[in-house]
């Protein structure tokens, strides 16, 4: 029996066989994981991915629209997206996706896979999606199908030349855009496109000049002359100290001046904003794009005669940068190149990106614009004075708004002659134009005029429309410079007629109509309301009969909810040949005749008679005024005789004898017996079954 201290010896042999044994493990090589499992390499080790000289990516549903990347002939380094109007390709994305390629691998899924069985991982040739790779002779190096997911992150692939399918953890479709399941999905340019125009670092900057239709502004960096010291409070000083205090005065020099950015010229006063101006710095240090567009055709993007640029200098560049922009729609996006490179690429930029980059509206905000704000509780009428319409608005005692002009008897919006007042006391200039442009507003052809309580008038006067923002040129009283109004203020200040009047053309309720008559080409009828609300319809003729409920509540609807478009106001008469009147009287005898007009493509007049404004309806609208008196009140059927004629013979009195044998041969028989039978009562029209006996 062993004892204790043999135990403990044994214990600690065994503890060092065992630490020997884990160390021995440690030491050991990891076995690769292609040796442990049979991983499948995709793409030879002899193709590198500098051997590759172009890659084709597409759908197999759709071959032909397909993405196609190429290095630049000119440059190996660089790649182009030849689908995309071989504009510039992310080096960066393209050397990663080729690694990708050339690295991947998969672990064997299922060998030799049926047509049904690749269906089954959405690998055959026309459901997968394709990476095909050429070398610079157009040879084709690998060409690799990847199919659905397997899981989030791996996917079934295989090569084109095999129907083995494999297992890949990289997911080549997905790293090239398509993020969804559907596999008929084509591939886009965009995820491939190098959007960098410019990247100026900004401490680097030096200057800028910036240049559009509305300005010219320049900014200088440079560094301020060095403030010249005051020693005359140390000329007596003791020359026991001077070498102490020119110790001292080493360590106190002033430190060197920094840089600073100046207006260099233009600009709407002496001062800027060094906020704005710094927004514009970072802007370019990089300026992205969103898209880059076809480059063959410049007048499309507004760049055949660039009205917009922006020259940047740089301490890193040897020479400036030029951007030039263009604008075809004022409220939309812009486009951008770099002048003096050939076949430059024309970058689309988002609106906010292409004001802010060439100072453009309140986006950058570089500078004061002039304050043109009127206190709204002063503002006590308003005089809008336009070709189309024009508008007199006044205020009330009881701070309501009256329309003094045009006349017209309809209500009047409240709400929206309060916005109208409020936008012209609180809107503030987009931009201000400090260049010589034709503005329209040497002979304006609307004008806005504020009276204020003091007696002091304010004038607004509108110009043509502004080719620069989606505005338009104003001059506010005598001021000098034109001013650029967004066209959300110049909408809301120039209002027309129909905008602060209710365009309800009857406005009754439907409880108020006691009678309606219709007249249209051909037909004529009146509907009046009985008791317990029943309508009853009589025709031109004086012939009644009831309507049907349905049939009037659509038209007692349409008569109340008829809204026009737009009205027209003055006219007494409607100006053109009357086509149909819809009459409308109330339970309290009061009459509203409307005049209908001619009805055009989509819209016709009308006149109300009494309101002052020939109205403008829409043609859906009156088609609902003038249902058919059949489709207000449908005929019965009548139970005529003569819907029933082979069966009124047998009920006459000249039936023959034995009538339940009446047949619809027996009218026809009738005729012929009966001179023969009785000659002599062949005149009496109706024989009685006696003398025909």
């Amino acid at each position: 029996m062993m004892n204790k201290k043999t135990l403990v010896t044994l214990g600690a042999v065994l503890v060092l066989l065992l630490a020997l044994v884990v160390l021995k493990s440690a030491k050991q090589d990891e076995i690769p994981l292609e040796q442990a499992v049979e991983l499948h390499r995709f793409v030879s080790s002899d193709i590198a991915p500098a051997d590759v000289a172009k890659l084709e990516l597409f759908a197999g549903a759709t071959p032909d629209d397909k993405v196609v990347l190429e290095r630049d002939p000119d440059d190996a380094s660089e790649w182009r997206v030849a689908t995309h109007y071989n504009a510039p390709a992310a080096d960066a994305k393209i050397s990663d996706y080729l690694k990708l390629l050339t690295e991947l691998r998969g672990e064997p899924r299922e060998r030799d896979a049926s047509d049904d069985g690749l269906s089954g991982y959405s690998l055959k040739t026309d459901e997968a999606f394709h990476v095909v790779a050429y070398n610079a002779d157009g040879e084709a190096l690998f060409d690799i199908l990847v199919g659905k997911q397997a899981d989030f992150q791996q996917v079934f692939a295989r090569p084109a030349d095999t129907n083995d399918v494999f297992v890949v953890d990289k997911n080549p479709r997905r790293e090239a855009g398509l993020w969804s399941e559907d596999m008929a999905d084509a591939p886009e340019a965009q995820p491939w496109l190098d959007k960098e125009v410019i990247n100026v670092a900004q401490d680097t900057v030096n200057s800028l000049d910036i240049v559009n239709p509305l300005k010219r502004v320049s900014f200088r960096k440079e560094t301020p002359p060095a403030t010249p010291q005051d020693t005359s409070a140390d000329e007596g000083a003791d020359a026991a100290d001077d070498g102490a205090e020119d110790a001292d005065a080493a360590e106190e020099a002033p430190a060197e001046p920094e840089p600073v950015w100046t207006l260099a010229e233009g600009g709407s006063g002496t001062d800027f904003k060094q906020p704005g101006l710094d927004r514009l710095l970072r802007a370019i240090a990089p300026l992205n794009a969103t898209d880059i567009v076809d480059n063959s055709t410049p007048e499309a993007w507004g760049l055949d005669q660039p009205a917009f640029t922006l020259t940047i200098g740089s301490t890193a560049l040897d020479q400036p940068v030029v951007l030039e922009g263009g604008r075809p729609d004022p409220a939309g996006d812009g486009y951008v190149r770099i002048a003096g490179r050939d076949n430059s690429p024309i970058y689309q930029l988002t609106k906010t990106s292409f004001e802010q980059l060439f100072a453009v509206g309140k986006s950058l905000d570089l500078f004061d614009l002039p304050d043109v704000s009127i206190a709204e509780n002063d503002i006590q009428r308003v005089e809008i004075i336009q070709p189309d319409a024009a508008l007199d608005l006044v205020r009330q005692p009881d701070q309501t708004w009256a329309v003094a002009a045009p006349p017209a008897s309809l209500d009047t919006l409240q709400t929206a002659i309060t916005a109208v007042v409020s936008g012209l006391a609180h809107w503030s200039p987009a931009d201000v134009v400090t260049t010589d442009i034709d503005t329209g507003l040497a002979a304006p052809s609307r004008t806005v005029r504020a009276h204020l309580a003091d007696g002091t008038v304010r004038t607004i006067a509108f110009g043509a429309d502004c080719t620069v923002l989606d505005g338009v040129y104003v001059r506010i009283d005598d001021r000098p410079e034109p001013l650029v109004m967004t066209r959300a203020d110049a909408d809301k200040i120039l209002a027309a007629p129909r905008d602060v009047f209710q365009l309800t053309v009857f406005g009754l309720e439907e409880s108020q109509i006691g009678t309606i008559s219709v007249q249209r080409p051909g037909v004529a009828y009146t509907l009046t309301r009985g008791e317990g609300d029943a309508w009853t319809l009589t025709t031109a003729d004086g012939a009644e009969r009831p309507a049907d409920e349905n049939a009037v509540k659509a038209l007692l609807t349409a008569i109340a909810d008829l809204q026009a478009s737009d009205l027209v106001v003055g006219p007494t008469e409607l100006g053109e040949p009357v086509d149909s009147v819809v009459g409308v009287t109330t339970l309290t005898g009061v009459q509203h005749d409307l005049q209908i007009g001619a009805r055009g493509d989509a819209t016709c007049r009308g006149f109300l008679a009494g309101k002052n404004v020939v109205f403008t309806l829409d043609n859906l609208d009156v088609a609902d005024l003038l249902p058919s008196a059949d489709e207000i009140a449908p005929v019965a059927e009548a139970e005529a005789p003569e819907e029933t004629p082979a069966e009124t013979p047998a009920e006459t009195p000249a039936e023959p004898a034995e009538p339940e044998q009446a047949s619809a041969e027996t009218p026809a028989e009738a005729p012929e017996e009966a001179p023969a039978e009785a000659p002599a009562q062949a005149p009496e029209a109706n024989p009685t079954p006696e003398a025909t006996e």
